[in-house]
């Protein structure tokens, strides 16, 4: 299933990201508790907001690896902080990066599959 949402979110989002072999060794030996619901919004997450084409260890968060040192790519997973505000943080990035990437609110909105009213109040938001 892995490799399914991994093709899917890459033509979503049109990106070309591949797993590193300790990244598929982690994900093999994770037990998802939250089962492939969970498998896929980590592949979604990983593919929208990864910096460099091969995703690395270092791109997972620390509960996956079962590494205690902080992850630097996603804040969110390194601090303890509630739900509302990670979620607030993790749809900033995707709407910034994604908005840096097409440089339109209508091509975002299109991307993201959202009304471009949502992209333009989340932007307000992030602004304020």
């Amino acid at each position: 299933m892995t490799f399914y949402f991994l093709k899917e979110f890459n033509q979503t989002y049109r990106r070309e990201r591949s797993l590193s072999p300790e990244v598929i060794e982690a994900l093999y030996k994770y037990d998802f508790p939250g089962n492939i619901r969970e498998l896929a919004n980590l592949i979604e997450m990983i593919v929208v907001i990864g910096e460099k084409d091969q995703i690395e260890i270092m791109d997972l968060p620390k509960i996956i690896t079962g590494s205690e040192a902080k992850t630097t790519a996603y804040p969110f997973f390194s601090e303890d902080i509630p739900l509302r505000e990670a979620m607030e943080q993790f749809e900033r990035m995707i709407i910034e990066k994604t908005m840096k990437r097409y440089g339109s609110q209508r091509e975002v909105a299109k991307v993201l599959e959202v009304d471009q009213a949502t992209v333009s109040r989340k932007l307000k938001k992030f602004v304020v």
